[in-house]
Parts: C-alpha cells; sequence; structure tokens
C-alpha cells in the first residue's frame, strides 16, 4: 500500500526542484526495500532510483517505509514528469506491482 504521495497524482505548479517523497507500508509480511524502484520519465529519457543511488533516502521499518528521491537534475518549467513506483513485499513468493503512478 502505498500512501502520502507527494506530489500528488495529476498535481500543477510543482516546484521544479521538488523531490518524490510517499510512505509505502505493508500490513503482511512487510516491504522488500532491495526492491522498491522510482522511475522517472521525463525530457531527460528515463531514471530508475533505488536503495543503491545517492539520491533515494529512506528511513523506517519493512512495516512502513518514508521514501524520498531527489534527482539531481530539477525538471524543466512546464515540464510533465511520470514517476512509477514499484515494490515487492517479503511474502514468500513475493507480491508485486506498480503502487503508484504520478502523471501531471
Amino acid at each position: 500500500m502505498m500512501r502520502y504521495p507527494d506530489p500528488q497524482d495529476g498535481q500543477t505548479n510543482v516546484p521544479v526542484k521538488n523531490g518524490i517523497r510517499f510512505n509505502v507500508r505493508s500490513d503482511g509480511p512487510g516491504i522488500n526495500i532491495d526492491t522498491v524502484k522510482v522511475k522517472t520519465t521525463d525530457s531527460q529519457g528515463v531514471n530508475v532510483y533505488d536503495k543503491t543511488s545517492p539520491y533515494f533516502k529512506y528511513s523506517g521499518t519493512p512495516a512502513s517505509y518514508d521514501i524520498e528521491v531527489r534527482p539531481p537534475q530539477p525538471w524543466a518549467y512546464e515540464e510533465n514528469v511520470q514517476i512509477e513506483i514499484e515494490a515487492w513485499d517479503l511474502a514468500v513468493p513475493p507480491v508485486q506491482g506498480v503502487v503508484y503512478e504520478y502523471v501531471p
């Protein structure tokens, strides 16, 4: 379950230096932080951020992680950015899915 996305789906007038923040949680076995990926598609191309990226920060526990991705370059003024967030849980076998998509 994904909660508290910032920016919100469809939000406009987002500052170009704005990061991507959200909370991902699991009522079951927990979230596998190694599988959380944030994919951005913009005029610069496609970038994927995960916990190995210096632009990906997280805190919390497998039950609930607060995550922020702050890309190294700000987006262009009036640019549309597509953001997809993917996560797998710790179940055996794991359950995967895109938990949130933001298309301004």
